[in-house]
């Protein structure tokens, strides 16, 4: 949504629906990336991986469509537009220690990851959109801020594994924390920065390379209270700035923030080598 600011006389309240207008954007790219890892054991017990991901960098083309504000309802046919964003580069490290018996049957394990995200140079002041003409308007350029920050990760999981007379039982336990990534002021609807704590469950079957899943996490995030949002709207018709003939556009994110998550989840995974695995023979001359 954003503002067309059409004058005193349409717009008397810059916050009035009869100002309002909705623009939506449908694009295609085409990006790529690399990543490294790996993986050290350092003892027998011991298992630590390291995973470093590049940035990606999308620069998409498409179209736009927009419907114009009731007070001045102008045909706007559909046009050409670039949207252009980045997603962070991720640096991951984990340990892992297990528990082995004499017949190196693992008992259990318990693993702390951690994961940092660089979104601070991913979006910087947010996402940027080109629109070079739509309508009567043009050259419309505007910056969808985010002021992200960089953030990180805390993960510790366990798991306990019951040897059956046909197969193996797991069940896992397990938490985490996530760093929010913007400031109070900069918390949007459109995405969800806010930090948050989670707890997992999960319960697992294996046999013979043939593994059933069920799991199941909960994600609770303090409740935040933006009283002093600095995200505008977008003024449509002034290249997608955030001014206007009456002044700057109205603060959009004000507000209580409340959320929370639930996720059920099944897995079927299959090891086709332990799964068709047979008695090898050797003849040797």
């Amino acid at each position: 949504m954003s503002i067309t600011d059409l004058g005193t006389t349409l717009c008397p309240n810059l916050e009035s629906a009869n100002c309002d207008s909705s623009t939506h954007l449908k694009t295609t790219g085409f990006s790529a990336t690399g990543s490294i890892g790996a993986m050290f054991h350092p003892h027998r017990n011991i298992d630590i991986g390291l995973n470093a991901r590049m940035p990606i960098v999308l620069d998409t083309s498409g179209t736009v469509d927009a419907t114009s504000p009731p007070a001045a309802p102008i045909p706007l046919n559909q046009d050409v537009a670039k949207f252009n964003t980045r997603l962070p580069p991720i640096v991951r490290l984990g340990v892992r220690y297990k528990f082995l018996g004499l017949d190196n049957f693992e008992h259990g394990d318990i693993e702390l990851d951690g994961t940092w995200e660089g979104w601070n140079w991913a979006e910087g002041d947010g996402d940027k959109i080109q629109i070079d003409q739509l309508g009567p308007f043009s050259d419309i350029h505007p910056t969808l801020t985010h002021h992200y920050k960089d953030t990180f990760s805390i993960r510790l999981g366990g798991a306990y594994n019951i040897r059956l007379p046909a197969g193996v039982l797991a069940l896992r336990l397990g938490g985490f924390y996530d760093s929010a990534a913007t400031d109070l002021k900069d918390q949007r609807v459109d995405f969800d920065t806010a930090e948050r704590y989670g707890a997992t469950a999960g319960l697992g079957y294996s046999v013979r390379g043939v593994s059933l899943n069920i799991g199941y996490a909960y994600m609770y995030e303090p409740d935040r209270n933006v009283t002093n949002g600095d995200i505008q709207s977008i003024n449509g018709v002034a290249n997608g700035s955030t001014q206007t003939t009456n002044g700057p556009t109205p603060v959009i994110n004000n507000g209580m923030y409340h959320a929370q998550n639930m996720i059920l989840s099944f897995g079927l995974q299959i090891a086709w080598e332990e799964l068709l695995k047979r008695q090898k023979t050797h003849d040797w001359q």
